[in-house]
């Protein structure tokens, strides 16, 4: 078992830690990093995304949770 790191590397010219949520695809630093190759499968029983319009109150995005069963929601 080896100990790594969650993410992708940043774009040079932006620095910082490591991507975790790549929504621009169609940037040149990606292209490479999105061949079959370079992908892993994840498991997972849910996951989160900001809702995508702001909440009227708060001003906001809500995170959402999204699950494969009630029970984790």
């Amino acid at each position: 078992m080896a100990l790594m790191r969650w993410g992708m590397p940043p774009p040079p010219r932006t620095g910082g830690p490591p991507v975790t949520n790549i929504r621009n695809t169609a940037s040149s630093h990606w292209r490479g990093w999105l061949k079959p190759e370079s992908r892993c499968p994840v498991p997972f029983n849910s996951f989160a995304e900001y809702a995508p319009e702001p909440n009227p109150e708060t001003k906001k995005k809500d995170v959402v949770l999204l699950a494969l069963s009630e029970k984790r929601s």
